[in-house]
């Protein structure tokens, strides 16, 4: 059987077999593979040190927020650019969820935006508390030209309650920041020696 160009999404689907049935989660993993396989997600940037979370083809995008305040740096990349980041279980820095728990992700050593409290009760028990490395690109908004990025996560677990990882302690917080930082910037040795 031929591919076929998806309507609408400018890629082409691989054929399904036609031996069986196929789930919705076989269709989902076809129409990705078929995406994939058009794209060049070959990272533009030096990989961090540090465990890779999944292959990008086991992987799921998932929205990165606070995009408004991270035009700059996805600038410097552009638009379909992909990109080795660091994820790490981070606590949110402003109101009006101060220190609940987030994923944060960091791109060459700045921070790049954290997951939605929701996407982050989805994928929390997946990222490591010493951080993992994935891939992420960027993407531009045709109508506003503003970028932001997806980061590739595995497929989501059900939501948990993040409600017991809220930090109580302030000082606690800002102490893991800098940590978190120096390692995503590979500034070990800052880490080491305080």
């Amino acid at each position: 059987m031929d591919e076929e160009k998806h309507a609408g999404l400018g890629f082409h689907v691989q054929p399904r077999p036609d031996d069986h049935e196929e789930t919705p989660q076989e269709r989902e993993m076809r129409f990705r593979r078929s995406y994939l396989a058009d794209m060049d997600c070959t990272p533009c940037n030096a990989k961090p040190d540090g465990m890779v979370i999944a292959e990008v083809e086991d992987c799921r995008g998932v929205d990165v927020g606070r995009r408004q305040d991270h035009q700059d740096l996805f600038a410097r990349y552009g638009k379909g650019a992909w990109m080795w980041v660091w994820v790490t279980r981070s606590h949110v820095q402003s109101d009006p969820h101060r220190q609940w728990p987030t994923i944060e992700v960091w791109l060459d050593g700045e921070s790049a935006g954290c997951l939605t409290p929701l996407q982050t009760s989805r994928h929390y028990l997946q990222v490591p508390e010493d951080g993992c490395v994935t891939q992420a690109h960027i993407r531009q908004d045709p109508h506003t030209g503003r970028y932001h990025m997806r980061v590739e996560l595995p497929p989501k677990h059900e939501e948990i309650d993040l409600s017991p990882y809220i930090i109580r302690d302030q000082s606690v917080a800002a102490s893991d920041r800098q940590i978190i930082a120096s390692i995503a910037d590979g500034r070990l040795d800052a880490v080491a020696h305080g």
